[in-house]
């Protein structure tokens, strides 16, 4: 039954198909064969290099990110280490500790923490401004290089409790307009009982980045590294005009928040149209996220010139299928059209007319056996009409 039933399903198929000529059943059939190898293969090469180059880049990316967060975090630990051996000197703690008591800081004292901060061996070009406050915010030290607004120090402190015990970073822009970055430390006295006592503020120059952390990286045209802290705010980018500005209702930081969350360093975002990846490291040092930016036109740009590549390669074979295409459709349907003639005889002089295929192929076969046949019913009827 089963057979008979595929029986019949074959031949309504084949019937369906004896509908439509042969000369378009060829035609369709060699345009199939030429097209669908060729656009198959493209697309399949396309997305498997696409697929090779993203992976490739992603990897070496996040292998430079990490190189990125290492050699950073080995330059501010030079700050933090500089904070450090200022908050247990005897002069800070004490300055402090009189503060808090409500006396009067003495000059020698400011002097010997000035002295003490210019005797440290670590000096460093990127080291702008030193300040010390006591709790109430109350400047015990203070270069006096360049300033901000009172109402940006206390945001400072802010952070700067929020953050302890651990060190914060903070992005500010000076009355001098110069963009620098805070390292703050809360600190607690060596006497009495680890009570917090007051703030030290290192100033650093965010050149420190431009120049030396970030300089001479880059993952192609319009790429972009930056230094994220946790609320959004942009301490350090390639890209200068986001200096200072936040991002925490973007989809790039929710995206972030929740990939790192996860353990995952590499992600793909929508921007501008186009699918970018975004390389990032959490820094559990400072409280921040390094992170690159990397257009999805330069990832597919080496693919793009492939795939442009393949297109006119497919459109040479495509050409090329055609003209054979054509070669062996007139082949195949002229001498088809010849024997159809031949067999629409409708008078007796037709009968002289004969195919005169001589070719091998199985048309030729045929045509030659019509003539003979042609040439039987000639011979028959000659016969007759001598009878």
């Amino acid at each position: 039954m089963k057979r008979k039933n595929r029986r019949n399903c074959g031949n309504k198929t084949r019937s369906l198909i004896r509908h439509i000529k042969i000369q378009y059943r060829l035609l369709a059939v060699f345009l199939l064969i030429s097209l669908l190898p060729t656009i198959c293969i493209g697309m399949y090469a396309y997305r498997v290099y696409t697929r090779a180059i993203n992976s490739k880049i992603s990897e070496s990316a996040l292998q430079t990110v990490r190189s990125l967060n290492t050699n950073m975090t080995i330059e501010l630990e030079k700050f933090q280490d500089y904070c450090a051996t200022l908050s247990v000197a005897d002069a800070v703690q004490n300055s402090l500790q009189q503060t808090s008591a409500g006396q009067d800081i003495s000059r020698d004292m400011v002097l010997s923490i000035r002295d003490l901060s210019v005797n440290i061996p670590f000096q460093s070009i990127y080291l702008k401004n030193l300040r010390i406050v006591s709790l109430d915010g109350t400047p015990i030290y203070d270069r006096g290089y360049d300033g901000i607004p009172y109402e940006k120090s206390e945001q400072l402190l802010a952070v700067i409790d929020k953050t302890a015990p651990k060190d914060s970073l903070q992005f500010i822009h000076t009355y001098r307009s110069q963009d620098k970055l805070v390292l703050g430390r809360k600190l607690y006295s060596a006497t009495l009982g680890g009570e917090p006592v007051g703030y030290i503020m290192v100033y650093i120059n965010e050149a420190l980045f431009e120049e030396k952390i970030f300089a001479d990286v880059t993952f192609g045209p319009e790429s972009n590294i930056m230094l994220v802290d946790e609320h959004g705010s942009i301490l350090s980018s390639q890209d200068r005009s986001l200096l200072g500005k936040n991002i925490a209702d973007t989809e790039l930081f929710g995206e972030l928040e929740a990939n790192i969350a996860l353990g995952k360093h590499t992600f793909n975002i929508n921007e501008n149209g186009q699918s970018d990846v975004v390389i990032a490291m959490y820094n559990n040092n400072f409280g921040c996220y390094l992170v690159a930016n990397i257009p999805g036109s330069y990832i597919t740009k080496e693919a793009e010139s492939i795939n442009t590549a393949l297109f006119w390669i497919a459109a040479a074979l495509i050409l090329l299928s055609l003209i054979l295409t054509f070669i062996v459709y007139v082949s195949i349907v002229s001498p088809i059209r010849n024997i159809v003639a031949a067999c629409n005889i409708t008078s007796d002089e037709d009968l002289n007319v004969h195919i005169n295929d001589p070719n091998k192929d199985e048309l030729g076969f045929l045509s030659r056996t019509i003539d003979q046949m042609v040439d039987e019913i000639q011979l028959l009827m000659d016969r007759r009409q001598a009878d």
